[in-house]
């Protein structure tokens, strides 16, 4: 996530996600980037920003695929089983308040 010039340590990454994550490293400063220098700094801001984009670029994605698939599966549930489906399932206790 820091790039080979800022890291040694990769991750194994789906290659959806790689590209989203490699993509995200084309807005870094190019000498963060490169780091032609073998720069401490740089390298940890490297890391740094490679973190940031994988929380913002994927978990923020997933959080929001997640919380879609929720809405999608109650409104079907409701569908099938009437406004309080979660009456008298394993879900009964779980609701707020």
């Amino acid at each position: 996530m820091a790039g080979k010039a800022n890291s040694r340590v990769t991750v194994d990454t789906p290659a959806n996600d790689h590209r989203v994550l490699s993509d995200a490293q084309y807005d870094w400063p190019l000498h963060v980037a490169q780091n032609t220098d073998g720069s401490p700094l740089l390298a940890l801001a490297a890391a740094l920003g490679g973190i940031a984009d994988f929380i913002e670029k994927l978990i923020v994605r997933w959080l929001r695929q997640g919380k879609q698939l929720c809405i999608d599966i109650d409104e079907w549930l409701r569908e099938q089983n009437g406004k309080t489906w979660w009456v008298g399932s394993p879900f009964e206790g779980w609701q707020p308040g």
